[in-house]
């Protein structure tokens, strides 16, 4: 294989992954972190009588739980499609958060926000701190030790239906804080 699909291969791998960051004490302990879903915002959801139109799906899921266009997730011209079976599309962008342990509590407290979809370079890092730390033999040994982390429950993100997490409506999703992956990085640097 030549260098440069050997990179891409990492760096499309390592997007599988869910956790940014494990905040742990010296007694490895969690005490924060960031995780990032993908967020399906195909017109999907449900009817807006006001509006005559559907709302979007706002669906949010783990990455490796993504239907696939081909069984293998590693292949190069792999598509991902949300339950609700529409095309995800990059434009979408993701759901952010982090979180921290409160000391005075002993409660992990999260944030959450929007954010676009991570640059190649934010995923490059990525893909080279998880070789470091894992120390895979190959893409697929990447793919199976990448975390895949659930999204909580909390006020605004909901179970639908059909048992899919999701925003719960257009308002939650607008009243998110948008940040770019840069002040997100900055954040816990």
């Amino acid at each position: 294989m030549d260098q440069c699909a050997y990179i891409i291969g990492y760096i499309m791998t390592a997007s599988y992954s869910d956790s940014w960051a494990e905040i742990r004490d010296k007694n490895g302990k969690l005490t924060g972190g960031v995780n990032s879903w993908y967020i399906c915002q195909a017109k999907t959801g449900p009817w807006e009588d006001v509006k005559g139109a559907y709302t979007p799906c706002y669906r949010i899921m783990e990455s490796k739980k993504w239907d696939k266009k081909h069984d293998d997730p590693l292949l190069t011209d792999q598509c991902l499609y949300c339950s609700c079976g529409a095309k995800l599309k990059l434009t979408w962008g993701q759901i952010v958060e982090t979180s921290s342990l409160n000391l005075n509590t002993l409660v992990m407290e999260k944030i959450y926000m929007k954010s676009g979809v991570p640059s190649w370079d934010v995923e490059g890092l990525r893909a080279m701190e998880m070789e470091e730390n894992l120390a895979p033999r190959c893409t697929r040994d990447i793919y199976d030790k990448v975390q895949a982390v659930k999204v909580a429950l909390s006020a605004f993100i909901v179970v639908d239906a059909q048992g899919h997490h999701r925003l719960d409506g257009k308002e939650i999703y607008q009243s998110l804080p948008e940040f770019k992956w840069s002040q997100i990085y900055n954040m816990h640097t």
